[in-house]
């Protein structure tokens, strides 16, 4: 099969681009970038060990589009990739661990399509988008090739070993290693994508979106950050969280800004330490599993205006839904239920409308709601077992303790 498009344009490459492959060669110890895409660079960044770099791991923007893939970025002094300002490409199925910075941080107006990575244990957020130039990243040095010449002999450049000799064949003759072409999303005109990504245990955010393009993030899971697990930080026009697994982060699930259009569904949220949801915005938000979080499962925050249906809201510690002062928007047909609190507590002052909802207040009250919608892919808990998590929190003490009853809980919460 041919390899994946490494030039946008229909009709081929500008004049000035620059088409190259960069492959199997550890790059470590260096004092700048390990590599740095700049310039309408297109081509292929593949099965690289980049290591312990002063500044990104691998560095995109000024027109570069490269498709960057397969490759371990680990123990950098910064973040793992750096996409700034008009830089753009597919960031797909890396390894990116243990950088001081971010995983991944984007300058959100470069819209690339982040695909495949297993993104963890770095100090910072595991993806960060931003909407404007940050000063730090904008001008740090790109590469040894970049620097200013009475800096050559002082900055040493990276140490570079290659792990075999580069094929003296041309660089599209190889087809058979990189056949990508039908497992890849396509790149958005009008957005950033995240999908399918496991991001898990930073120290940051999961995602953090400050930006002020839309975004797409979908079929990834946000496991053991310390921050949220989904942060919409400022508005944006459209934002679809779709089909994601958010599980046992420090703070809350998913929180969404103030005047975010956003779209959430099929999303299984459950055991993070604060809220389930948090909505601020507009938009819809449905057919989510929102399960045995630390507070409460969905909050509505004035003025937020959602519209929120279908959900499977199951509180263990708190109140199921909240909806604070001056809030507006529409809960309906959602199944809820609260252990300890209420299922549901209202502000005075706020507009929202409650109707059609399924209440269970004991073991008593039929399941059957949380039966009726099929599995969905980003739900994380099969429909059977969501009957027994609510049938635990209903049982009495003397019940809890049978060991073979808790064995089964324990794989599930």
């Amino acid at each position: 099969m041919p390899l994946p498009p490494i030039c946008p344009a229909s009709n081929g490459c500008s004049p000035t681009c620059v088409i190259f492959s960069t492959r199997c060669n550890r790059i470590w110890a260096g004092q700048a970038a390990g590599i740095a895409v700049t310039e309408e660079g297109f081509g292929h960044v593949y099965f690289n060990d980049i290591c312990g770099m002063e500044w990104g791991g691998i560095d995109i923007r000024n027109g570069g589009h490269p498709v960057i893939m397969n490759n371990t970025i680990h123990k950098g002094h910064g973040d793992g990739v750096v996409i700034g300002k008009r830089g753009c490409g597919l960031i797909f199925e890396n390894v990116i661990r243990k950088n001081r910075g971010c995983g991944v941080w984007v300058l959100s107006m470069s819209r690339p399509v982040i695909f495949g990575n297993h993104i963890s244990e770095c100090c910072d957020h595991g993806v960060a988008f931003v909407s404007t130039a940050d000063d730090l990243r904008e001008n740090q040095k790109l590469s040894a090739q970049f620097l200013q010449q009475d800096q050559e002999q002082e900055q040493a450049p990276p140490v570079l070993i290659y792990d075999e000799e580069p094929s003296s064949g041309s660089f599209f003759d190889d087809t058979d290693s990189l056949s990508i072409e039908f497992l890849t999303p396509q790149l958005e005109k009008n957005g950033s994508i995240v999908d399918n990504n496991k991001i898990s245990y930073n120290q940051g955010c999961g995602l953090s979106f400050a930006g002020s393009e839309d975004v797409i993030i979908r079929g990834n899971t946000f496991n053991g950050n310390q921050g949220n697990g989904i942060a919409i930080e400022q508005p944006v026009d459209h934002a679809m969280i779709h089909s994601n697994r958010v599980l046992d982060n420090g703070e809350t699930g998913i929180t969404l800004a103030v005047s975010t259009l956003s779209s959430v569904h099929d999303n299984c949220v459950r055991g993070n330490l604060g809220n389930g949801i948090v909505a601020q915005g507009r938009g819809r938000i449905r057919e989510n599993d929102v399960i045995g979080n630390g507070k409460s499962e969905l909050v509505i925050v004035g003025p937020g205006d959602p519209f929120v249906a279908k959900n499977r809201i199951i509180s263990e510690e708190a109140s199921a839904i909240e909806v604070l002062a001056d809030a507006r928007g529409c809960v309906n047909e959602n199944v809820v239920y609260s252990k300890t609190g209420k299922n549901i507590v209202q502000d005075l002052s706020s507009t929202t409308i409650v109707e059609n909802n399924e209440f269970l207040s004991s073991l008593e009250d039929d399941v059957r709601g949380l039966g009726t919608r099929p599995l969905q892919t980003g739900n994380a808990i099969p429909r059977n077992d969501i009957v027994h998590i609510v049938r635990k929190l209903t049982m009495p003490q003397a019940q809890k303790t049978n060991p073979k009853t808790m064995s089964r809980f324990c794989v599930i919460l």
